[in-house]
C-alpha cells in the first residue's frame, strides 16, 4: 500500500457520499457533491449528516483519532484486501471475506432467509457486472473512485467499507488488462481492530462461523 497525503474528515465524507449519492441524495440539491465548499462548516455538516443518515452503523465504530490517507492499492496488496464482514458477501467470497475469492465464488443466484436481517435475493454479481464497462479503462491518475478501506496497521490487513461491488469489477478487469494501482482513502488507527466492521476484529472467526451455519442450514444459499 503506497501512502500519500492525509485527508481532511470532511475530504473523506465528500468522497464516500459521491459513492453513496444514488441511495442518499434523493431530495438534496446536487450542490455538496459537485460544486462542494469544503471551507463552508454548514456544508461539511450536512454532507456528513447525509452520510451518517445511511452508513453510521459503520461510522460509529471508526476510533476517533483515526488518520485518513490517500493511498494507491497495488498488486502486492490484493492478497491483503477484504470485503467487509457482512452476512451477504459470505458466500460470493467463498466465506473467507478475501476480495481475489470473488473470482471464483461471486455468482448469481445468491440469497438469503434470515429474520432479521434479509429475506430474499442477494444481488452482488449483478451489482458488480454493471460495472464492469463503467470501469474499464481505470486509471488511478484520473479518475475521481476512491475505496474506502480500514486497517489497524499500514500493512494490513485492509477491510473495504465503501466501493465493494467496484473492487470486484475493478478485479475481474484486471484480469485481462492491469488496472492497477486504484485509488483509495484508508482510514487508519493502531484501535481499529475494536471495529466489528473490520476483518482484524477478535470476532471475526466467530462471525465466519455463524455464517457458516446459516449456510448449511440453507439459510444462505
Amino acid at each position: 500500500m503506497r501512502l500519500l497525503n492525509d485527508v481532511t474528515i470532511d475530504e473523506l465524507t465528500l468522497c464516500w457520499l459521491k459513492s453513496e449519492w444514488w441511495d442518499v441524495g434523493h431530495g438534496h440539491d446536487r450542490h455538496l457533491i459537485d460544486s462542494p465548499d469544503l471551507s463552508s462548516s454548514a456544508e461539511n455538516a450536512a454532507r456528513l449528516a447525509l452520510l451518517r443518515g445511511y452508513r453510521s452503523v459503520i461510522l460509529d465504530q471508526i476510533p476517533q483519532m483515526s488518520q485518513n490517507i490517500h493511498a494507491r492499492v497495488e498488486v502486492t496488496d490484493l492478497p491483503n484486501l477484504y470485503i467487509v464482514p457482512v452476512f451477504d458477501w459470505f458466500l460470493d467470497t467463498g466465506g473467507s471475506f478475501r476480495l481475489t475469492d470473488t473470482l471464483t465464488h461471486l455468482r448469481e443466484g445468491r440469497g438469503a432467509n434470515i429474520p432479521g436481517a434479509l429475506q430474499g435475493p442477494i444481488n452482488h454479481s449483478q451489482d458488480v457486472m454493471r460495472k464492469l464497462s463503467f470501469l474499464r479503462g481505470y486509471n488511478a491518475q484520473t479518475t475521481n473512485e476512491h475505496l474506502v478501506l480500514l486497517a489497524s496497521h499500514r500493512d494490513g490487513p485492509y477491510t473495504i467499507i465503501d466501493g465493494t461491488h467496484r473492487a470486484a469489477a475493478l478485479l475481474l478487469n484486471h484480469q485481462q488488462a492491469s488496472t492497477l494501482p486504484w485509488r483509495a482513502i484508508l482510514i487508519l488507527s493502531p484501535e481499529m481492530n475494536s471495529s466489528r466492521w473490520h476483518v482484524g476484529h477478535p470476532q471475526f472467526e466467530a462471525i465466519r462461523r455463524g455464517l457458516n451455519s446459516l449456510a448449511v442450514s440453507g439459510k444462505l444459499w
